[in-house]
């Protein structure tokens, strides 16, 4: 009966680096971590861009009752 090396579904390794030992782990954590760090980064920039400002037209009704906004949708929400 031949060898049959064990793997568990949840360590599945694609890539360039699948064949050197040890390596595979280690290159797979460190991109998800950049792209998360990547992606909080781009988060924050879209909130600062967002919401930095109060817009200068008030929100009304149809019947031009004023609307107060959001307290979410500002720079202290």
């Amino acid at each position: 009966m031949p060898y049959h090396r064990l793997t568990c579904c949840c360590c599945v390794q694609l890539g360039p680096l699948r064949d050197i030992p040890g390596t595979a782990e280690v290159a797979g954590s460190l991109s998800a971590a950049g792209l998360v760090l990547i992606l909080a980064l781009c988060l924050s920039l879209y909130g600062n861009a967002s919401f930095q400002s109060t817009p200068n037209m008030g929100v009304k009704t149809l019947s031009g009752r004023s609307i107060q906004r959001d307290p979410l949708q500002s720079a202290d929400g």
